[in-house]
């Protein structure tokens, strides 16, 4: 695939000084343009309990599983992709308090002393509930699809929380994000590249 002109210094006047160039010029692994870093209890949670198929099917439509895919890495600052909708949206004033919303799209209500003030949560409660789920309700072929799609929810969460916007603290996360994952089939439409942008230039 012809990735783009050979000659763009009218458009792009520091191209020759951009990362970029050093992975157009060499044939590079991902090794040797990021290095690996993450929260290591999300990766350990990914090792214990892998996504269920079903759970998967569901993140590759939201095109999210790539987070999973490649691994403990840094997020790279101007390799980022942009495209899809923004992801903005006004609290509508019939939404129930971050708790609650959380235990309606999720089946997990946390105990308010894993709340850290109104939408952060201890992200080990996160965990302790997804072993626990797992082990009581493991997902079968027979799984209906609502509980399937609770799962993947849970799973969104740890993404959001430990890979793609994680804190300094590592102990909390937010729970914002429960308003853009109701409907997993519009997962996809969401400029997510943008919004990991936004969080690191924050």
């Amino acid at each position: 695939m012809e990735p783009g002109p050979f000659d763009n210094r009218e458009v792009l006047y520091l191209q020759h000084e951009h990362r970029s160039q050093y992975v157009w010029d060499a044939p590079v692994s991902s090794s040797r343009v990021v290095r690996s870093r993450a929260g290591k209890s999300v990766w350990d949670i990914l090792e214990v309990i892998p996504p269920h198929p079903h759970v998967i099917d569901i993140l590759r439509r939201g095109d999210i599983y790539w987070c999973i895919e490649v691994g403990q890495l840094v997020h790279d600052r101007a390799l980022v992709t942009i495209e899809g909708q923004a992801l903005y949206r006004v609290e509508p004033p019939e939404m129930l308090p971050y708790r609650q919303e959380l235990a309606r799209l999720t089946g997990f209500e946390p105990l308010q002393r894993d709340m850290r003030g109104r939408s952060r949560l201890l992200r080990s409660s996160l965990h302790a509930h997804l072993r626990l789920v797992d082990l009581q309700h493991p997902i079968g072929e027979v799984t209906p699809q609502a509980d399937v799609d609770r799962r993947a929810r849970l799973l969104l969460f740890i993404i959001f929380g430990g890979i793609m916007f994680p804190n300094t603290s590592g102990a909390d996360m937010s729970i914002r994000y429960l308003l853009f994952i109701e409907d997993l089939d519009q997962l996809g439409c969401y400029s997510w590249g943008a919004a990991v942008l936004a969080y690191i230039y924050k």
